[in-house]
């Protein structure tokens, strides 16, 4: 039996030490030959299953990696840590594969054995995290206290178990529960970050933002972008949704700021940076700032990622911000196709169109195009009474 266990243990060490996935395979294949997993080979074969499973499973081979760490899992000959380990990676592989159910189920066997500290605990917030997927918060939040009330191990992080927690208490309308001084229980600024706690970080500021406690998601947001090593991508948008609570706030120069961080950035987030440059230009155009605003929409004209609403407002400030400029030919033909294609709406665009087409028909002295723009104002079923009136005035003057 000896010579068998280490002719056997040689083998599948020598496969698992090439990078070749086709030896891992043959790993794969010459395990399934000593199984069942029982009896006096349990000992040492059990190992060697987790270990050949490992490797399966970071070649993306998880149906074979799973069917290994089951026999692991299932054997009482193995020893108790390495069947924890086993159902756990079990667990990891189910939720990958969408077996949500499953996986929850796997975590919470896992949970409840003592033997393996450190896989109890990444089974418990892997259980935390699924219940709070599946909405199940009440549950997720005792999870995440339990863990709270142990020594946290160095793969998890109070900060991430507090994120979690924070945003289960707001799901369950519970934001008075949330600890006051929860920005102080995060890393300080400047700290390394991992990718999947700045995941969770953004989360929690969104939630908070969704929620109307903008001056908790600011605080987060701000935090989070003064961290190191926080991922492109979610430092592109973390500017864009920092921006937009600056906005909110009244912040605006500030959310400016954001704002263009968002477009400078070198990593494309493409839906976050077009809406931060839709938010730049409305800022700007507000500010009278028409030159700058007027690049902004032009680049915004054809963005897919703009809602039917926003195309609108893009193609309607385009055509105010030429005449702004002083380009009035331009402005004319825009706002004229404008008002047309806006017609075609339910919106009041193109009553928004016709205001802006009358005034610069009058600067023209275009009587004509004047006149034939305020009586559509006049007979718009979108226009208010007072709007109406001063049409009315405007058009009674140039007949007179």
């Amino acid at each position: 039996m000896t010579d068998s266990r280490d002719h056997y243990e040689s083998k599948i060490s020598h496969l698992l030490a090439s990078n070749d996935p086709d030896e891992k395979r043959k790993a794969y294949r010459t395990c399934l030959q000593l199984l069942p997993c029982s009896g006096e080979t349990a000992a040492w074969l059990g190992p060697l299953l987790v270990r050949t499973a490992f490797a399966l499973e970071q070649q993306g081979f998880h149906s074979e990696a799973r069917e290994l760490y089951a026999a692991a899992r299932s054997s009482e000959g193995v020893a108790e840590d390495l069947r924890a380990n086993a159902a756990y990676r079990c667990g990891i592989l189910q939720q990958i594969g969408g077996d949500l159910e499953g996986a929850i189920a796997t975590y919470e066997e896992v949970a409840a054995q003592h033997a393996f500290p450190l896989v109890r605990q990444l089974a418990k917030y892997h259980l935390a995290c699924l219940l709070l997927h599946t909405e199940r918060f009440q549950e997720a939040v005792q999870r995440l206290d339990s863990l709270l009330a142990e020594e946290i191990p160095a793969d998890l992080s109070a900060a991430q178990l507090q994120l979690l927690r924070a945003i289960c208490l707001i799901k369950l309308n519970r934001e008075a529960e949330i600890p006051e001084d929860l920005p102080a229980l995060l890393p300080g600024a400047g700290a390394k970050i991992e990718a999947g706690t700045a995941g969770i970080w953004m989360n929690a500021a969104f939630h908070f933002e969704q929620h109307g406690q903008l001056e908790l998601a600011k605080e987060l947001y701000s935090r989070l972008a003064a961290m190191q090593d926080v991922p492109g991508e979610v430092l592109t948008n973390l500017h864009f949704r920092l921006g937009f609570v600056l906005e909110c706030l009244g912040y605006y120069d500030d959310s400016c700021q954001e704002y263009q961080k968002a477009l400078d950035s070198p990593h494309t987030f493409t839906a976050a940076q077009v809406q931060a440059r839709w938010h730049l230009a409305n800022l700007l155009y507000l500010a009278e700032s028409y030159d700058t605003a007027f690049h902004h929409f032009a680049s915004l004209r054809g963005a897919s990622e703009l809602t039917p609403e926003q195309r609108a407002d893009v193609e309607l400030k385009y055509g105010i911000c030429l005449y702004r400029t002083n380009q009035l030919s331009e402005a004319k033909r825009h706002l004229e196709w404008f008002r047309q294609w806006a017609g075609r709406s339910d919106s009041d665009f193109d009553l928004k169109a016709d205001l802006v087409l009358a005034e610069l028909c009058q600067r023209e002295r275009d009587v004509q195009g004047a006149r034939e723009c305020l009586t559509r104002i006049i007979h718009h079923p979108g226009a208010e009474r007072l709007m109406k009136t001063a049409a009315l005035n405007s058009l009674e003057r140039l007949t007179s």
